[in-house]
């Protein structure tokens, strides 16, 4: 009696890699600028001789103030919980390469749009946060890390679902 073999699908492996490809992208938001705002001292600057740049950009932890508390809590908490889901999204999506389970399939499919879900309310805010504090004063806009962490969630999140689906 011969033992059969399973053969991985080539396709699931790759939709996997992508995912984890879009998680790195989602950890790299967290450290980079979060929030860009005007160099208002830009005037000042160019009076004195200095170079200035023409904007500040700040990650996710030099937000924090004591003045914006539960804005910054809360856009936070949701880079965080993004940055978790879409680690078990990714770990969901690899293991549908393996098992060929309907329950882990269907659990990746769930966290696959948890990410993109999580990812999406982190960037609205984001937005609250520069709207609604007293960074406002300033215009201050989502910078880079914010925009990396929500397309790397939503792609994460749909990678994930659709190898989980496939």
């Amino acid at each position: 009696m011969a033992k059969s073999r399973k053969k991985l699908d080539v396709t699931k492996v790759i939709i996997a890699g992508v995912s984890l490809l879009f998680l790195v992208a989602v950890i790299a938001g967290i450290a980079v600028d979060w929030v860009s705002i005007p160099n208002i001292g830009h005037g000042l600057g160019e009076l004195v001789g200095a170079d200035t740049p023409e904007r500040i950009g700040f990650t996710l932890a030099e937000c924090a103030t004591e003045w914006e508390v539960d804005a910054y809590n809360a856009m936070n908490a949701l880079a965080i919980i993004t940055v978790v889901v879409a680690a078990l999204t990714v770990v969901g999506a690899l293991a549908t390469v393996v098992v060929k389970n309907k329950i882990i399939k269907l659990c990746a499919a769930i966290l696959g749009v948890a990410t993109i879900v999580c990812a999406i309310i982190a960037v609205i805010l984001t937005y609250n946060y520069c709207n609604d504090t007293l960074i406002a004063l300033a215009e201050a806009t989502p910078a880079i890390g914010a925009w990396l962490l929500t397309i790397g969630g939503v792609l994460c999140g749909a990678s994930g679902a659709l190898a989980a689906l496939k």
